[in-house]
């Protein structure tokens, strides 16, 4: 059997957390931007829960802004939907850009504000260049954060974005939509005996309000 290409060892190694021998194929002249058989790079591959390895690739070259062919993905919405604050923070860092859409118009900042990830949705904020921008649908982070019931992060976006700089057609535009979810959810209360943990209408009334 022919010995496998050694852009399909990188990424295996990158996609096991397997630091040292990353290391060691790179020093032995490894294209850290080489493509494996599935036409994705170590980086792109990468263990998102290392930080460490994430920043000797970039170190080493890699390119954090390639987008997977087949659903526009970059390696920062991926770790944004994952909560990986630290390997976010790694990134954006090391030149990677955060107003890059997915295939669904998403920025990664809608990903970490939809899967209520506090820390990378913070860090993805302050560097996004619209963080109003909507989704293919329609949605903004802050009305994707509600609609999914992060209420910590829904609430410190709509501090971030202020009355003077979130307008009073957003504002009503997001009224509508939880309203729309609440409806929905009490009418699913009857058919379910488990305890609800949908956010409490005070809570949710101090988030539109404003």
């Amino acid at each position: 059997m022919a010995d496998m290409p050694v852009a399909d060892k990188l990424c295996n190694a990158s996609a096991k957390g397997n630091l040292p021998e990353v290391l060691s194929l790179l020093r032995n002249g490894t294209d850290v931007n080489g493509f494996n058989k599935y036409n994705t790079t170590a980086l792109q591959v990468a263990k998102l829960g290392n930080p460490a390895l994430i920043c000797e690739l970039l170190l080493a070259g890699a390119d954090p802004n390639l987008r997977d062919p087949a659903c526009g993905l970059t390696v920062t919405h991926d770790a944004a939907r994952e909560g990986f604050a630290d390997s976010v923070r790694v990134l954006v860092e090391h030149g990677a850009d955060v107003n890059i859409v997915d295939g669904h118009g998403n920025l990664p900042l809608h990903l970490a504000a939809r899967e209520g990830h506090l820390e990378a949705m913070r860090l993805l904020l302050e560097r996004t260049a619209d963080p109003r921008a909507a989704n293919s649908l329609g949605y903004t982070a802050h009305q994707l954060a509600l609609l999914h019931h992060r209420v910590d992060v829904a609430a410190y976006m709509q501090k971030y974005l202020s009355p003077s700089e979130y307008s009073a057609r957003a504002r009503l535009e997001t009224k509508l939509l939880l309203r729309t979810q609440l409806n929905l959810n009490f009418k699913s209360i009857s058919s379910t005996s488990s305890t609800s943990t949908h956010v409490p209408v005070g809570q949710v009334a101090d988030l539109c309000d404003g």
